[in-house]
């Protein structure tokens, strides 16, 4: 019987590290208007991205790899036309327009 799980690099670590590091910086407070939307909208990016690479490594190898289903995740590794790249730019929107998108009223209520 072959090992479900490879040893050695797996992405979904990666996706995790994304994911941890995106939330510990959604805490962050960035001066001037302009820039504090590129940062929310680069830290959208951040966790959609390593929770979709993190959701599709977890599948494949506990899920597909076991025979358990044949269907798989595509990969999110390298942008192109998919929709697991779909699935990550309709996460950084969803994310940066609830979560992030803060205006300089909410900002300075919060201090």
């Amino acid at each position: 019987m072959l090992a479900a799980v490879h040893l050695g690099h797996h992405h979904g670590t990666d996706g995790t590290l994304l994911l941890l590091t995106a939330l510990l910086l959604s805490r962050a407070r960035v001066a001037g208007g302009g820039l504090r939307h590129v940062f929310a909208a680069y830290v959208a990016l951040m966790l959609a991205y390593g929770t979709v690479n993190l959701t599709q490594d977890l599948w494949h190898e506990q899920v597909v790899k076991r025979g358990w289903t044949s269907w798989d995740i595509p990969s999110a590794l390298v942008p192109s036309a998919s929709w697991s790249w779909a699935a990550v730019l309709a996460g950084t929107a969803l994310l940066y327009a609830v979560g992030f998108a803060r205006s300089d009223e909410d900002c300075a209520q919060r201090r």
